[in-house]
């Protein structure tokens, strides 16, 4: 779903998400790493289609995607 969200064929399709993955190998290399770290990554990344809420945080998308037990509901941005 992230890839997805960060998908712009304007841009190079999966350029965004190939970056945002290659930011969290470099960071992370031959380190655990947890639902935290991959989330703080990808907020760096974060494109203004997904900041729903303005803050420049994704924790909707962590509660629904990752943290939740029930089927996730992507809501559109209203702007």
């Amino acid at each position: 779903m992230l890839r997805m969200l960060m998908y712009d064929p304007a841009k190079g399709g999966d350029a965004r998400f190939i970056a945002m993955m290659k930011d969290l190998i470099q960071s992370h290399f031959n380190k655990d790493i947890s639902t935290e770290d991959l989330k703080q990554i990808v907020e760096k990344h974060i494109t203004k289609e997904m900041d729903l809420d303005g803050n420049k945080k994704l924790d909707w998308f962590f509660d629904e995607w990752v943290l939740w037990n029930e089927m996730p509901a992507y809501r559109l941005s209203t702007s």
